[in-house]
């Protein structure tokens, strides 16, 4: 871990997938960040992105921190950790690390890439731009290709299966396809008044054969 935080520092600028913070964040904008690294890392191709305390943004030098991601609160007594993971859709993949390196303590979030929709925190989906911690939803092109290379993950609605009924289908698998089709919907119809329509007739629709 010594090694990934001098490596992360390395780099002449923070990148899109790499936040340094020199102390603690409220926890509403540790989730804001969780959701926009993530996201930004689907965007760039890359599995993981990292969120890192104990380290000046500017100069790249270790401050240290005092930051205990193990012991900190969310909103309210809820634990940081069960909070942040209860509070982002599709549930997050991430791990802190406290790290002792040499010239302090650091703290490294690692994110994975989600693979099956975009992160969205307290309801809300986030994007890094550049430096920038900025919400997906005003930057629709982004948004629209990460659903595109998140759909180039695995596509099991291509293969066709001889004699299957609906009884085989996975319900969880039905579940995800139903919640995805109908982001499909809400994206191609620019007309809100029909957005609950549209929900209420995509989470209606059942499978049949052929």
């Amino acid at each position: 871990m010594i090694a990934l935080v001098d490596r992360l520092r390395a780099e002449g600028r923070e990148a899109s997938t790499v936040e340094f913070k020199s102390g603690w964040d409220l926890p509403r904008d540790i989730g804001e960040y969780l959701s926009a690294l993530a996201n930004a890392a689907v965007l760039e191709r890359h599995d993981h992105a990292y969120l890192v305390w104990g380290v000046n943004d500017k100069t790249h030098g270790v401050t240290g921190t005092t930051f205990k991601p193990f012991t900190a609160k969310g909103d309210g007594a809820q634990p940081l950790i069960m909070w942040l993971t209860q509070a982002t859709s599709p549930r997050p993949d991430f791990e802190f690390h406290e790290v002792q390196h040499p010239q302090g303590p650091v703290v490294v979030l690692d994110i994975k890439a989600p693979r099956t929709a975009p992160l969205a925190f307290a309801g809300v989906r986030y994007i890094r731009i550049d430096s920038h911690k900025t919400k997906l939803s005003d930057h629709p092109d982004k948004e629209l290709r990460i659903w595109d290379f998140l759909g180039q993950k695995s596509d099991w609605s291509g293969e066709i299966v001889p004699d299957a009924t609906v009884a085989d289908l996975d319900p969880e698998a039905l579940d995800a396809a139903r919640k995805r089709f109908t982001e499909y919907l809400l994206k191609a119809e620019p007309d809100t008044s029909r957005h609950e329509h549209i929900r209420a007739d995509a989470q209606g629709t059942t499978a049949t054969n052929g």
